[in-house]
């Protein structure tokens, strides 16, 4: 057994994401009618990922390539990122 002391392991710190208000009301109903795949960050989503994956709000014009109206940003990325950990917080969070 070891004893860890977490306040001086590695952390990470959680962004704040624009989600479609949709996502938590009460008076919807979601559902994801996507095909079913693997993901290769997190074991078992059933069809949570791709709602909660799916709700980040992206602005109008915006786009990856040179299409991208300036201005216009994506929170689908800060979603995703900070790797495993990041991705699977995200899930529980919103899940909850």
């Amino acid at each position: 057994m070891k004893l860890i002391d977490l306040d001086q392991e590695k952390h990470f710190r959680p962004h704040p994401v624009r989600f479609s208000s949709i996502l938590l009301s009460p008076d919807s109903y979601l559902i994801s009618a996507a095909r079913m795949k693997t993901h290769d960050r997190v074991v078992v989503t059933l069809s949570l990922k791709n709602i909660i994956f799916g709700a980040p709000v992206k602005d109008p014009g915006f786009s990856w390539g040179k299409t991208r109206r300036e201005g216009a940003w994506s929170d689908k990325a800060i979603v995703h990122g900070s790797g495993f950990r990041g991705t699977n917080y995200n899930l529980f969070d919103l899940a909850v």
